[in-house]
Formats: structure tokens, C-alpha cells, sequence
């Protein structure tokens, strides 16, 4: 997750946003020499003293709208992922990382929600959705897949299983649908996890892979190779259908390299 490393005009109309970049710029310039990793945690560091120094308040991440929750809860089936708390985590918004901060991610509603300082109230900021490019909350990564129409039926946040050399990426969708619940006082709401849906973006193309029939569209000469997965596979599929996801696209894609290669 790296910011861009050009100015626009943007940024230039921008006192502040253009003074970060030009820091960040001559940051990697200074660098350049160490290793990917090392640069990688330079530029952080660097970005995170920068916030410091003027207040993550005067950057564009405090870019959004304050978040009022429109949903009464009463346990623990809220519209969250994984709990209501905040989490630690990081996003690149607006085509820059920011590290270190709390986050909430919206699955029924798609949103993420990023805490303000405590000194500012310490609530929470609804962020622009088509401003944010990634993000990591409790150490899992979610990509925005925003370079297609907003009307597309796969334009959203998605988890990102697996990330391979060959522009192939499995991406999951989380799901939560909602019920309205009355009790003698009150009228609350309770949130029930979906099943997650798989998306393959292959060759910058998106394609369903929740079953063998939209596989075969992607690889339409393994039918033979996901048969045989699937049935070796049965007790995985059951038991942890991320995992199962993971292992049958690495195997379809290690078999279509053998192929391609024994072809040439």
C-alpha cells in the first residue's frame, strides 16, 4: 500500500498536502538504495512523524463525515466486522497510507469508519468510499474494486485471499443481511453473516467462482482438475471454504503455468 509518488494539482492548490508529498518524495529518494522492505517501513515512519508534527486532523484523511449509527443493536449480531470495537489497522485514502489508526468496517452497508482523536471528540468519520484504494483492519487486507462503473454488480470492498505474480487475485465478498426484532420495550436489529462470494479478477477482468459451472468459464480446460479437487477436498470445503478457495486457485494456476509452459 504505497502513496503515489507524483504531484498533481490537487496537491499543489493543497499547502499542506503538497509540502507532505514533496517530504515523501525526497524520503524515497534518499533511500532508494535499501532493500524493498526497508523502504517500505522508512516511508511510514516518515509519514507518521509528518502526520505528527502538523495533526492528523489537517490531513486528508479527516476528509469524510461524521458517522451516526441508525441501527439499534442488543447483542452481539451487529452490522461490523468481526465486533463493533474499533480496530487497529491502516488505509490508503486519496492515494495516500495512513498507519496506525482505528478503524470500523461497514460490511452491511459497505463503509468504512475511521475513529477521530480523542481530543476531537474520538467518534467516528464516515470516509468517502471511491477516496479509499485499500485497507487492513486486525490484520486483514480489503481492496475497493472501484476501476469499473459504480452500477457494476462487482464494484465494493472485498477481502483479499490471494494476491498471485500474474495479475490473478481471489477476492471474497462479505455479506450480512438484517432482521428487524421487537420485544416489549423496544425495536432493535440483529445482523446474520452471509456466505462469503469469491471473485477472481483475472487479466483485469472479474469472473464469480462459487461453483464448478462459473470456474469452468475462467478455466474452461480443468474440468477434470477441478472435479479432482473438489472431491479430494471435501473436509477443507466444509471446514474452511477461504482456505478451500485459496489452495483450488494456486492449484488451477500452478497447472495452467505447467501447461503453458510445456506448450512454448
Amino acid at each position: 500500500m504505497y502513496p503515489g509518488k507524483f504531484i498533481n494539482q490537487t496537491q499543489l492548490n493543497n499547502p499542506i498536502l503538497a509540502y507532505r508529498t514533496y517530504v515523501l518524495f525526497f524520503v524515497l529518494t534518499a533511500i532508494t538504495f535499501n532493500l524493498s522492505a526497508q523502504r517500505t517501513d522508512k516511508q511510514s515512519d516518515y509519514l507518521q512523524w509528518f502526520d505528527q508534527q502538523i495533526g492528523i486532523e489537517n490531513t486528508t484523511l479527516y476528509k469524510g463525515i461524521i458517522y451516526r449509527e441508525t441501527y439499534r443493536t442488543i447483542n452481539d449480531k451487529v452490522k461490523f466486522y468481526k465486533s463493533p470495537q474499533w480496530f487497529d489497522g491502516s488505509v490508503v485514502y486519496s492515494g495516500q497510507l495512513f498507519s496506525n489508526i482505528q478503524l470500523k468496517y461497514d460490511v452491511f452497508g459497505d463503509q468504512l469508519i475511521v475513529k477521530q482523536l480523542d481530543r476531537l471528540g474520538g467518534g467516528g468519520l464516515l470516509l468517502f468510499k471511491d477516496k479509499v484504494s485499500e485497507f487492513v483492519i486486525d490484520n486483514t487486507v480489503f481492496v475497493n474494486v472501484k476501476d469499473i462503473p459504480k452500477s457494476s454488480e462487482f464494484a465494493g470492498f472485498y477481502e483479499l485471499l490471494l494476491d498471485l505474480d500474474n495479475d490473478t487475485r481471489l477476492l471474497a465478498k462479505h455479506f450480512k443481511n438484517d432482521f428487524v426484532r421487537k420485544d416489549r420495550r423496544a425495536t432493535y436489529y440483529e445482523f446474520i453473516d452471509l456466505e462469503n462470494e469469491y471473485v477472481l479478477e483475472h487479466g483485469r477482468s472479474y469472473y464469480r467462482v462459487n461453483s464448478k459451472k462459473e470456474l469452468l468459464k475462467v478455466y474452461p480446460e480443468a474440468k477434470k482438475a477441478i472435479d479432482s479437487f473438489y472431491q479430494k477436498n471435501k473436509r477443507l470445503r466444509s471446514r474452511d471454504m477461504d482456505a478451500f478457495m485459496v489452495a483450488l486457485i494456486n492449484s488451477l494456476e500452478e497447472d495452467s503455468s505447467t501447461t503453458s509452459g510445456e506448450i512454448n
